[in-house]
């Protein structure tokens, strides 16, 4: 999950990272955790014994709820889709500059299901629902695979193709169209009837439409694989810009991160009652 590219100067290989992409997709991680933050600690439930004081810990749990259950879940919500798409735009503009997409699709799909194994065992110990069956990393797995695939295809086909998808996405879309038991196209955007996510749900449709249009800016904005900002290449360790740069090992380690805060933060709240 990283923008990183390489170009030929004087028949030295230089390596450039484009900063603009790296800052956006780390902004687009943290508001991510800070998302799963308020679901973790509503799932474990962990401030219960404090929702009648006024403590920090008491604000916390009642923001959580406002915008999971709350007025302020049309807020979230809108949030979340905004920053998935700039997350899936980017996606495909880095998907444009890589000549390694097989492997990274690969890559990315070893760990999606490394995830999804993780959090069903944890759903086994917590006796709670925190599976993920598709998520981010499964989707966006699958459209850099899908999109490999376009490109070893005849030239010709290749924006007929990506055509062809925006229109599926622009139909299941619309329609929400889903099955009367079954989970088979879950993956497509087409679930049962009863599924419900307990932490996120993202199919490839209407999703692939969005890393698309990324990887068309990719093949326009970014033709000549540089900055369209370039007063930003001159910032350096930059703590969003590196949470970008290694946006895959972050994701990863944040959901075990997350869950051992808030059991921390619960055993500060049960030492104060």
């Amino acid at each position: 999950m990283t923008s990183g590219f390489s170009l030929e100067e004087n028949n030295n290989v230089k390596f450039i990272r484009i900063r603009e992409i790296d800052i956006l997709r780390g902004f687009c991680i943290l508001l991510m955790f800070v998302d799963h933050f308020a679901f973790f600690i509503l799932k474990f439930d962990v401030f219960h014994w404090t929702e009648q004081s006024s403590t920090f810990l008491d604000a916390l749990i009642k923001l959580s709820k406002y915008f999971y259950s709350g007025n302020g879940r049309l807020i979230r919500d809108v949030i979340r889709y905004f920053v998935l798409d700039i997350y899936f735009i980017i996606s495909g503009i880095c998907c444009s500059f890589s000549k390694s997409n097989l492997k990274r699709s690969f890559k990315l799909a070893t760990v999606a299901i490394s995830i999804t194994l993780s959090m069903f065992f944890l759903s086994l110990i917590m006796k709670q629902d925190f599976n993920i069956y598709f998520g981010i990393l499964h989707c966006y797995a699958s459209c850099v695979f899908i999109y490999w695939v376009i490109t070893k295809l005849p030239k010709k086909l290749f924006y007929p193709c990506l055509i062809l998808l925006v229109l599926c996405s622009v139909i299941i879309g619309l329609l929400n169209p889903t099955l009367q038991s079954s989970n088979i196209l879950l993956p497509f955007g087409i679930p049962s009837a009863t599924y419900s996510p307990a932490i996120e749900y993202d199919p490839i449709f209407p999703s692939i439409a969005i890393f698309v249009f990324g990887a068309i800016l990719g093949k326009t904005l970014y033709k000549n694989k540089r900055p369209l900002c370039p007063a930003l290449e001159k910032i350096h360790h930059h703590p969003i810009s590196f949470v970008g740069q290694h946006g895959l090992i972050f994701y990863i380690a944040h959901i075990p991160i997350l869950a051992i805060i808030v059991w921390i933060l619960g055993v500060i709240a049960y030492c104060h009652i």
